[in-house]
């Protein structure tokens, strides 16, 4: 099949590869040639550095495109053209090999029924020959592992968000709650699954490590401790002290008690995953994670966990004294230790929305609001 040549344009390679013989002698749609030929552009340059597929691999694409041509049935058009890379040993980019464990991944489930069944005319299943032509059970376990190998090349530190509602607050800056809630979909397309953190927690108990308490993941702000780090039926379970020596520590437990700050995430290393096809879509399954650190952040990602117990100031006035020592201003500091970030916001907005005619006092007003939504923006900086 056509490749891009060095200084070829992506519309000279595409008029070039859809009116290539080979092309046209293999798909009769110049939509179809368009997708296929398209697939080959997006890949340039990454086959040379890529993975190469094995003899088993490309023996199973050799059979499924024999099947395909004999029964008239299988795969699609992006599946031929795959079992022909596959067919030549041609090295596959890795984003191929992504496609590859998504497709089986996918179509995984369904192995057992449609893997040795024949049709009517004694030939095998259209699932088989789609199977096939991507390589076979030998593709699947070649593109999962080489995917696993490439996930952990990158080395990639991944964060993960949940929500926090502050209840109480005790002298010495105790927070709870859940860094990770299990078998839930985050906004990220993620389901991590019960045990992903098992042997994480296991590892820190056994070296006597604490898990690091970072202000939004910046690893040059340390701002507590997290002294109970374990699952349980619901998720990963934590339990840590804000410290208050520390100035931003004094600041994080001040607008945690005010509403101001509303996230707990945790930063981690992806170990094992695998990926499941829903009706709603494909979902990343994280079955085991390796833990680094878990923060207060201003926004959360993942909306069913909270932070069960804040415990440190014990009225409005000590939240509002704390804020206006570490620099808020004593307008902004008063509304968030007495109504909480949402409740400052409202009053502000209902104010303005009642001063009516009032322009001056309209625009004084509408400069609060827009001085309290950056206030709450910089800490998430």
């Amino acid at each position: 099949m056509p490749s891009p040549r060095p200084n070829e344009s992506r519309d000279e390679f595409l008029d070039r590869c859809m009116s290539s013989d080979e092309m046209l002698g293999e798909f009769d749609s110049a939509d179809q040639r368009y997708a296929v030929c398209a697939g080959y552009w997006d890949e340039r340059g990454e086959k040379a550095e890529g993975h190469k597929p094995t003899e088993e691999m490309a023996r199973a694409a050799d059979r499924a495109l024999e099947w395909r041509k004999e029964y008239g049935r299988g795969g699609t058009d992006v599946g031929v053209a795959r079992a022909r890379n596959i067919s030549n040993r041609d090295n596959l980019s890795m984003s191929t090999v992504k496609r590859m464990v998504s497709f089986f991944a996918r179509h995984g489930t369904n192995r057992s029924e449609h893997y040795s069944a024949k049709e009517p005319d004694g030939g095998p299943t259209a699932w088989r020959i789609a199977w096939d032509l991507w390589g076979g059970d030998a593709g699947r376990s070649w593109a999962n592992r080489i995917g696993k190998e490439d996930e952990k090349s990158m080395g990639q530190i991944e964060h993960k968000s949940v929500a926090l509602e502050v209840k109480e607050i005790d002298s010495d800056g105790t927070i709870s709650g859940y860094g990770s809630i299990f078998n839930n979909v985050d906004q990220g397309g993620d389901i991590v699954m019960p045990g992903a953190f098992k042997a994480s927690c296991e590892n820190m108990r056994r070296g006597g490590m604490k898990l690091k308490m970072l202000w939004q993941h910046d690893p040059s702000q340390p701002i507590g401790v997290w002294d109970v780090v374990n699952e349980d039926e619901k998720g990963l379970r934590v339990q840590g002290r804000v410290l208050s020596d520390v100035a931003r520590g004094k600041e994080a437990v001040a607008l945690l008690k005010a509403g101001a700050i509303d996230g707990l995430s945790i930063g981690y290393r992806t170990v094992d995953a695998d990926y499941r096809d829903t009706e709603r879509g494909t979902y990343r399954e994280i079955k085991e994670a390796e833990l680094w650190e878990t923060s207060l952040v201003t926004f959360p990602m993942n909306p069913g966990a909270t932070v069960t117990d804040v415990k440190q100031l014990s009225s409005p006035r000590e939240v509002e004294q704390l804020l206006r020592k570490s620099g808020v201003p004593g307008t902004f500091a008063k509304l968030l230790a007495t109504h909480g970030y949402e409740g400052a916001m409202e009053r502000l907005n209902k104010d303005r929305r009642d001063a009516g005619k009032d322009e001056a006092k309209a625009e004084a007003l509408s400069g609060l609001v827009t001085k309290l939504q950056g206030l709450k923006e910089s800490f998430n900086a």
